[in-house]
């Protein structure tokens, strides 16, 4: 079977869900996901049908947060259902959506980054964390 993106995706959560102690790969690994689904669904490219963007959003955020305060990145019960459901919705939309697509996200999604670094935030953004 061919590899495919979202499986590295999928084990970034695993380690995050499960790892003594998840290293910062793995976090960013699921944050560029999200943050690409984010971009897919305010751009009109596909619906948060499960309505847990944001939820996703929020709980990297905080174990980031927590990171930065030398605990581990972990996320929280509901986080973790938040974060799989938006990947397993990331995984599903890369199978489908033409390579232009895709590419287009990855652009608006680092200007987005660029923009909430500067200081140019959208009213529901959350705090940018490098981990």
């Amino acid at each position: 079977m061919a590899h495919k993106p979202a499986d590295e995706n999928v084990a970034g959560a695993h380690e995050l869900e499960t790892a003594a102690e998840p290293t910062k790969d793995a976090w960013r690994l699921c944050s560029d996901a999200v943050n690409l689904m984010e971009t897919l669904i305010t751009e009109g490219v596909l619906e948060d049908a499960g309505g847990l963007l944001m939820d996703a959003i929020t709980a990297l955020a905080e174990a980031g947060k927590r990171h930065t305060q030398g605990k581990p990145l972990r996320l929280s019960g509901s986080g973790i259902q938040a974060v799989r459901a938006v990947l397993e919705d990331y995984a599903s939309a890369i199978d489908v959506l033409p390579a232009r697509t895709m590419i287009r996200a990855h652009r608006l999604t680092e200007r987005r980054l660029i923009d909430i670094m500067q200081g140019r935030k959208m009213p529901h953004d959350v705090e940018v964390i490098s981990c």
